[in-house]
């Protein structure tokens, strides 16, 4: 569940931070306008060469053509008529007339050009204007009356409403009679046999030819000069006639950051029958947009932040993922560079990036928090168990405590006092209470000394282990020490007069080593570390067995062969009850009874017993007891040969 939690958590991170990003170019107009001014490098720096396009001619009036007129505007009549009628007859497919009709001029010179409009065979598109904000009454009564209305398309250009820039295809609009009128590129695309969208696309800016300075996708000619021009150079093309003066109908596009001109000044913007040639050449070719749809952008978004996500949890150090960082942006806004100059499509950059910056930076305060939370768990879970040196060591590397169970070899290490069930039935909670605090600080404080763990307090009772939940070699050899320590303790607190006051028991501790299962156990949200198997339940019982062999340190076998301590002596083989396998059980010496001469002698009657001569054991425990007759392995011994039990074997009827 908690797995299930957190997966939950980081795909919630992983949502914002796609939407964030998302809605953040959607919204916050600076950053829109970063991506759009991105792409805009792209297309007037890396758009590649292509050949000038086979089927579009743009004339243009030029200041040179004007000069033969005695007025500059509006556009000579005659001229305009003259000029369609010479490029119908040289041939030409189709063409689109970008000059807005929209006034009188000599009335000779409007029939002619009217007459002209109307008895033009090949398809013809003409600009024109539907918006009552930019013409007079006057001017709309006359331009709906000049020009037949199967020619007219809208003259507007699709601007970004931020930075006022040309980069969609205008598709056309519903005039103020609720009437679809299509734009002029649209209106021409359509009588050429193609269907153009209803809604705005990116244009598909065509590369120039070469790098030469002033070469053009499109092959352009002065309006002046095409009655002297070859028939050959105008046959079956579609021509677009326009204005390109310095200060009309000029329009920003992407090319214009850095489009200069030769005193190195930046350009108006390219004259708008350019922009439709574009426009109408994507059309005719039915080329698709370079740039992604919206469905491609939201998965390259969410691959972004994916990755975004994934490296904020790999295990490594943050100054190494930060260079990643560093490294991977770069590199893929190199690569999406260098895709459009190869031909690819114009990926957004500033789209990705975000998404992969804000769904690291939350994945990294989210994992940061969660580290905090679970070294603030470890402290407060370990604090009162552990070492402060061991609950430093777990905070700094986790890792060291297992999230789940694992199989080890533990020593485990049980303390309980002597007649506390009469003690605590006779005296008064408010002063039992303070001596019990001091008692157990004492001894938990020698468990912690020695670097082991104290698992649980159950009453007067302390349950310990070693060997977890880091790993030590000697943990047997500190347990053992660690229950000279305790008796050491607990025999100082007995002299206390409290203590004595309260009638305070000698404490008997139980060591035993063997292999359990260590890890969390419980609940979801409560949980505690702590050893699972049979070898605690013979830790347990072992210290039970002080109870009936009159010792206060017992410890197995297991524990005693990796232990360095050397006052130690065999009790003897024991079944416990509910066992079948007896276990050799020895005592820890204390201060008092490390006498290298009696030991020996202990020994030799022990070997004795187990060599099954009863009668030199007996004498040999009977000479012990009279020379300590507190001695209760040597008091336990005699009994047990006085009922004809005389051997090592001790088989336990009770827990």
């Amino acid at each position: 569940m908690a797995s299930l939690r957190t997966l939950t958590s980081v795909f919630g991170l992983f949502i914002l931070a796609s939407s964030l990003a998302w809605f953040g170019l959607e919204k916050i107009s600076v950053l829109g306008m970063m991506e759009r001014w991105i792409s805009d490098v792209r297309i007037a720096t890396l758009t590649p060469s292509e050949p000038q396009h086979p089927d579009i001619v743009i004339v243009t009036i030029t200041e040179e053509t004007l000069q033969q007129f005695p007025y500059r505007s509006p556009i000579d009549r005659a001229f305009l008529a003259n000029l369609l009628a010479n490029l119908e007859s040289k041939g030409v497919r189709a063409a689109l007339l970008d000059v807005l009709l929209d006034q009188p001029t000599e009335q000779t010179k409007d029939d002619r050009l009217k007459q002209t409009l109307e008895q033009f065979t090949k398809p013809l598109a003409i600009s024109y204007v539907a918006s009552n904000q930019l013409l007079t009454s006057a001017q709309r009564h006359f331009l709906d009356a000049y020009v037949p209305k199967q020619h007219l398309g809208l003259a507007n250009l699709e601007k970004d409403p931020f930075d006022d820039t040309v980069r969609h295809i205008f598709p056309g609009k519903r005039g103020e009679s609720g009437v679809f009128i299509p734009g002029v590129t649209s209106l021409m695309a359509s009588k050429l046999g193609k269907s153009p969208p209803r809604t705005p696309i990116e244009i598909a800016w065509r590369g120039k030819p070469d790098e030469a300075q002033g070469s053009s996708p499109f092959r352009t000619f002065p309006a002046h000069l095409v009655p002297v021009l070859p028939a050959p150079w105008f046959a079956d093309k579609v021509i677009l006639i326009g204005t390109d003066l310095s200060l009309r109908d000029r329009h920003r596009t992407p090319f214009s950051v850095v489009a200069r001109n030769q005193e190195g000044l930046a350009q108006f913007g390219m004259p708008g029958i350019f922009v439709m040639a574009h426009s109408l050449a994507q059309l005719l070719d039915e080329r698709a947009s370079p740039t992604l749809s919206n469905g491609t952008k939201m998965a390259l978004l969410g691959l972004a932040a994916t990755l975004g996500t994934l490296l904020a949890w790999i295990p490594l150090s943050l100054t190494l993922r930060v260079g990643l960082i560093l490294f991977s942006i770069p590199a893929c806004w190199f690569g999406g560079f260098n895709l459009f100059q190869e031909g690819g499509p114009l990926i957004p950059l500033l789209l990705p990036t975000l998404g992969f910056l804000f769904a690291f930076i939350f994945s990294e305060i989210y994992r940061g928090f969660e580290e905090r939370k679970k070294r603030n768990f470890l402290k407060q879970a370990f604090s009162r168990y552990l070492s402060p040196e061991l609950v430093d060591l777990l905070i700094q590397d986790p890792d060291r405590l297992s999230r789940g169970a694992e199989r080890r070899v533990l020593t485990f290490l049980f303390t309980d006092i002597e007649g506390f069930t009469t003690v605590s039935e006779k005296a008064d909670p408010s002063d039992l209470a303070p001596q019990m605090n001091i008692y157990l600080d004492g001894v938990c404080s020698a468990v912690l000394d020695h670097g082991g763990m104290v698992v649980d307090l159950i009453g007067d009772a302390v349950f310990a282990m070693f060997n977890a939940p880091l790993q030590q070699d000697d943990h047997a050899d500190r347990a053992t020490r660690c229950a000279v320590e305790i008796n050491r303790v607990t025999k100082v607190f007995l002299k206390t007069p409290e203590a004595i006051r309260l009638g305070f028991g000698r404490t008997r501790i139980g060591v035993h080593t063997g292999e359990a299962l260590v890890g969390n156990f419980g609940a979801e949200d409560r949980f505690k570390y702590t050893p699972l198997g049979d070898a605690v339940n013979i830790g347990a019982r072992i210290e039970g067995l002080n109870k009936y062999f009159g010792t206060q340190i017992c410890a197995s076998q297991k524990s005693i062969e990796s232990s360095s301590l050397r006052y130690v002596r065999p009790i003897g083989d024991v079944i416990l009850k509910g066992k079948e396998e007896p276990i050799s059980i020895f005592e820890i010496m204390t201060d008092k009874e490390e006498n290298p001469t009696y030991l020996k002698r202990y020994l030799e009657a022990f070997h004795s017993l187990e060599q099954g001569e009863k009668a030199t054991a007996r004498a040999r425990f009977q000479a012990l007891a009279i020379e300590n007759p507190n001695d209760g392995c040597v008091a336990l011994h005699l009994d047990r040969l006085n009922n004809n039990k005389g051997s090592t074997l001790i088989k336990m009827a009770d827990k």
